[in-house]
């Protein structure tokens, strides 16, 4: 009698070289393309699976057809643990993020502040993290220092893949100076824009560097939507952590006036779903992108 033997064999859905990655003693270089949810999805599997228990930092970038410059998302954790939840929504349909980098390393969380300060000091990046984090220059100056001494072959391959991550280690170490992103005209800079979707009563002033949120703007009263993007849930917490965002009469409000680097960020979180540049309406009604288009 014939046994039969049932063998389940996954496949690629494109590439055949699955995810890319890159190794330097202990430190690794991993990057995930989003633009296919099935590959992505191929990829973290087995991402996880390589990669469990160590820390990496994670470079979500992508394109905002507002944002002055790409954007550029940034997070750390255990690998095991971060990777699935975040890429659960960022490879949804309208997702701004088309690629992921994995950099890791021993302490990686621990680099985060450096990484965010160079990336901001850079100028090729509109960051989405929200300013402030880190104030301590001292402790910045000394995980840099970590940083670059194990990363530097890292670095240069994730400057390949990601244009501009290396400018930052050009800046802290006084090599050069990078070009600065092109600003708005002054009328362009001064206008505003409203953001009402899902009940949010949302006001923003056009900055040459994205939106600012101003003090009063009243998030949507609705429970936040599985699709609202985990980078902006964290976002949210950080902001409610600084007490720039308070919940009044049980609505989530600005108590200050918040930069977003990018319009697509800034309506995410004003309407806690997923949600487009042209959310933001002049007060003609035009879309944020046609307004742009027509000045």
């Amino acid at each position: 009698m014939t046994q039969t033997v049932e063998f389940k064999l996954r496949l690629y859905d494109g590439d055949p070289r699955g995810p890319r990655t890159w190794w330097d003693g202990d430190c690794f270089l991993s990057v995930i393309p989003l633009d296919r949810k099935e590959a992505a999805d191929d990829a973290v599997l087995d991402l996880t699976a390589e990669l469990r228990g160590r820390e990496a930092l994670f470079l979500l970038s992508g394109e905002d057809p507002t944002a002055p410059l790409p954007v550029l998302y940034l997070s750390a954790g255990e690998v095991g643990t971060t990777l699935h939840d975040l890429l659960t929504l960022v490879t949804a349909k309208g997702t701004l993020f088309d690629k992921l980098l994995l950099l890791g390393t021993p302490g990686a969380s621990v680099l985060l502040p450096s990484l965010e300060h160079a990336c901001r000091m850079a100028n090729s990046w509109s960051l989405l993290n929200p300013e402030g984090r880190f104030d301590n220059p001292q402790m910045r100056k000394e995980a840099w220092s970590c940083y670059r001494q194990k990363w530097s072959r890292l670095l240069t391959l994730a400057g390949e893949v990601c244009p501009g991550i290396t400018d930052g280690a050009t800046l802290l170490d006084s090599a050069v100076k990078t070009e600065k992103p092109k600003r708005l005209d002054d009328g362009k800079r001064s206008r505003e824009f409203f953001c009402t979707g899902r009940g949010a009563d949302g006001r923003a002033r056009l900055e040459s560097r994205g939106l600012r949120i101003l003090a009063g703007s009243r998030s949507s009263p609705l429970d936040a939507t599985p699709s609202l993007n985990p980078a902006f849930r964290e976002t949210i917490k950080q902001l409610v952590d600084e007490d720039k965002l308070q919940k009044i009469d049980g609505v989530w409000t600005f108590v200050k006036d918040v930069r977003m680097a990018s319009s697509v960020q800034a309506a995410s979180i004003l309407m806690r779903t997923a949600a487009g540049a042209d959310a933001w309406k002049d007060t003609e009604g035009v879309p944020l992108t046609a307004a742009l288009k027509k000045d």
